[in-house]
């Protein structure tokens, strides 16, 4: 799954990576987010996992920033913004900001302030909650419609049982890429095992 994913970075111009999963694959992409966020990690790319729920369209970039900056702000998370080279004046100037593209533009001088970042900056959209899976769409639609900055690579996850994200990935197919993950199960899971062991 990160040969997938490094691959789609380093050789698609799609500013969306879409895992297309059956309902017994759907752990092993959040598992995969997790490790990827630690020091285990494969990809030189900075992974966000967002559990925001989804509201409403206009309540959710704002809330996503929230989230993000409460997450670097965490005092676990001070050694990492430290080896990336990145200020903690730089994140709570981020604090009081409101716009429905802030946290895109936050993500994007967060690549720029950290020299020793080598990869993408990866925010995976998870919302626990969503309201209502058509706006959350529309919500997609409006970020696809704006310039993306190369240095971000948005991760997202549907299932192929149910998917809620057809008629984004169709109406923006040369900006979303789907993904579906080559797994041996047996093997996949011994891997999550491992990785809730350490």
């Amino acid at each position: 799954m990160a040969e997938q994913w490094w691959q789609f970075e380093a050789e698609s111009s799609a500013p969306f990576g879409r895992w297309l999963v059956q309902d017994d694959e759907y752990r092993m992409v959040e598992a995969f987010v997790k490790r990827e966020e630690t020091e285990a990690g494969q990809i030189p790319s900075v992974f966000f996992q967002l559990e925001t729920p989804f509201q409403t369209k206009a309540s959710y970039g704002p809330a996503l920033l929230q989230e993000l900056v409460s997450t670097c702000l965490q005092p676990e998370n001070q050694d990492d913004l430290e080896a990336f080279g990145i200020s903690l004046s730089f994140v709570q100037s981020y604090e009081n900001k409101k716009g429905p593209r802030d946290w895109i533009t936050f993500l994007d001088e967060f690549r720029q302030q950290g020299p020793k970042i080598a990869g993408h900056i990866v925010p995976f959209l998870q919302p626990k909650q969503i309201a209502d899976p058509e706006q959350f769409a529309d919500w997609l639609m409006d970020v696809a419609e704006t310039q993306i900055p190369p240095s971000i690579k948005i991760m997202l996850l549907d299932r192929v049982s149910q998917p809620i994200l057809e008629r984004f990935a169709a109406f923006f197919s040369q900006q979303v890429e789907d993904l579906v993950p080559d797994l041996n199960m047996d093997d996949a899971m011994m891997e999550m095992a491992r990785h809730w062991l350490r």
